[in-house]
């Protein structure tokens, strides 16, 4: 069982044939320093989890990177 189907299981208690259904729609995507999940401008049609590791969201604000 993948850390995304245990997460499934222990908040909302799925049946395995439905938690089998929903984990079909997901794939592993591994990003590596440098890389990004989207950029500005683009519209994202993704959900993402972060299993290990962490994220930044930042803007550029009067020529800077702003976290935020």
């Amino acid at each position: 069982m993948t850390e995304l189907e245990k997460y499934i299981q222990t908040y909302f208690g799925v049946s395995n044939q439905d938690l089998t259904a929903i984990s079909s729609f997901f794939k592993t995507m591994t990003l590596t320093k440098g890389d990004f999940f989207l950029k500005t401008g683009q519209r994202s049609d993704k959900l993402g989890f972060v299993q290990t590791g962490i994220m930044r969201e930042y803007v550029y604000l009067q020529d800077k990177e702003v976290t935020i």
